[in-house]
């Protein structure tokens, strides 16, 4: 459907995301670091915003960077695959998975919001677009044409991260502003409880475009990123996981599934590489799935 999704089996298979390669706060400096991840993974999802595409040096390192990254994956008998998130919108036609027969469900998670980005200082003008593009829905001038629902909802979501990336790109404005205009983003007093708010939402949001977009699709586990805080929910018949981010100051996550088993683990950085550590959650894939979240075990 137009490189929205594809089905994968894969007796190994992990999911990260947000790795940020490019950006100043990201761990990850170097493609080789993720090797040992790599090494016990015959399959990884990079679940959206992997590289940093923001500025045209950013897009051009990021396409080596990629190159590498799959050539040190070829080198471990690993395949990879590439969503693209918001931060990285060029990385791939790809926007979401389908896993397990459809039970699993994984996307950046920036579709799930109007405002792409919530905490943005844009956010209003994000939002304000991406209603603007689904109101367009079967006129002449939709530059979405012949997509509707959950393709369409991930176009537009992409499309309006594009189109942001590109007044970054066209911007002549000094570096000095520029700077003032980061700044005014990052330090502005509401910032904090406008992120807490969004970590708060994220699980009902997700499990809302679930009910939206994926009525019927039998759609248990959906996985994102996005948003940078990890975590494990589970929002009425559905478990929501959060990979969390390889950027500072948050932690990670990673899904792991593994004969029918989905489990998720820690992902610690040891010396310069990062390495999976102890399991925290595990699943049972099977007719129906077995929920272990914070000593609880539950049956659906």
């Amino acid at each position: 459907m137009n490189g929205m999704q594809i089905e994968h089996q894969c007796d190994s298979l992990t999911i990260l995301s947000d790795l940020h390669i490019g950006h100043a706060l990201s761990l990850v400096r170097h493609p080789w670091q993720m090797r040992p991840l790599l090494d016990e993974s015959r399959m990884i999802v990079f679940n959206g915003d992997t590289f940093e595409q923001r500025l045209p040096e950013l897009k051009a390192r990021s396409v080596e960077i990629k190159e590498t990254l799959k050539a040190q994956a070829a080198a471990a008998g690993c395949e990879v695959v590439f969503i693209a998130g918001n931060h990285d919108p060029f990385v791939s036609d790809v926007r979401a998975v389908f896993l397990q027969q459809g039970s699993i469900f994984v996307t950046h998670g920036h579709a799930l919001f109007d405002e792409i980005t919530p905490w943005s200082n844009r956010a209003k003008q994000l939002a304000q677009r991406t209603r603007e593009l689904h109101g367009l829905e079967g006129n002449l001038d939709d530059p979405l044409e012949c997509l509707t629902g959950l393709e369409r909802r991930l176009a537009i979501a992409t499309t309006v991260s594009s189109e942001t990336h590109a007044e970054d790109h066209l911007s002549d404005a000094p570096l000095s502003l520029k700077v003032v205009n980061y700044l005014s983003e990052f330090l502005h007093p509401a910032r904090p409880f406008i992120v807490l708010k969004c970590w708060a939402d994220t699980p009902r949001a997700a499990d809302v475009f679930a009910e939206t977009y994926l009525a019927g699709c039998g759609v248990k586990f959906i996985i994102i990123g996005h948003t940078h805080f990890r975590g494990v929910w589970r929002v009425g018949n559905r478990v929501v996981i959060n990979t969390g981010s390889f950027a500072l100051p948050l932690w990670r996550y990673g899904v792991r599934i593994r004969q029918g088993v989905l489990e998720v683990v820690e992902v610690r950085r040891r010396g310069e590489c990062f390495k999976f550590g102890r399991k925290l959650h595990h699943f049972t894939l099977d007719n129906g799935f077995e929920l272990e979240l914070e000593g609880e075990r539950k049956r659906v």
